[in-house]
C-alpha cells in the first residue's frame, strides 16, 4: 500500500514507501477488451434463451484478450468478419449474428445489434443502417 511521508516536501526522493519497481509492477493492467454495454448483450442473452451461452462465452473472450486487429480475432473465432465499420460475428453456429464496432486502439468493443440469421439479412440489405 502507497503511503505519503511528507506533504510539504516536494523535492523529498522518498514520496512513497514503495520500491520503485514494485509500484510500476502493481501499476500494471493486463490489456483485455472492454464490451461496452454488457446490460445490452445480456438483454439478448434474455431474449434468445439458447444463445445465452454462446453470447457468455464470446463475452469472456474478449474480455481476457487482447487484440489487435482483425486477424488476431481470427485466430481466435474463425468466423468473425469486418464489413466496414463492423465486425461480425457468428453466435451459436451460424444461428445468430452479432454486429459490434471494435476500437482496437482504444480496446473497447461497441455492440451495435443482435440478429437471427433471417433478421441480418433484412438488416443487411436496407444497407446495414451506416449512417
Amino acid at each position: 500500500m502507497l503511503t505519503k511521508t511528507s506533504l510539504t516536501a516536494r523535492h523529498d526522493v522518498r514520496f512513497f514507501q514503495v520500491p520503485f519497481d514494485t509500484f510500476i509492477a502493481n501499476c500494471y493492467i493486463a490489456p483485455q477488451m472492454n464490451v461496452i454495454k454488457k446490460k445490452t448483450l445480456d438483454a439478448y442473452a434474455a431474449h434468445h434463451t439458447d444463445a445465452a451461452e454462446p453470447l457468455t462465452s464470446w463475452r469472456k473472450i474478449f474480455e481476457k484478450t487482447d487484440f489487435s486487429d482483425i486477424h488476431s480475432i481470427r485466430a481466435v473465432l474463425p468466423t468473425a468478419d469486418f464489413a466496414d465499420p463492423y465486425t461480425v460475428f457468428n453466435i451459436k453456429g451460424n444461428n445468430y449474428r452479432l454486429i459490434t464496432i471494435i476500437h482496437y486502439r482504444f480496446q473497447r468493443v461497441y455492440i451495435k445489434g443482435f440478429f437471427t440469421h433471417a433478421e441480418y439479412g433484412q438488416w443487411n440489405r436496407q444497407g446495414s443502417k451506416r449512417k
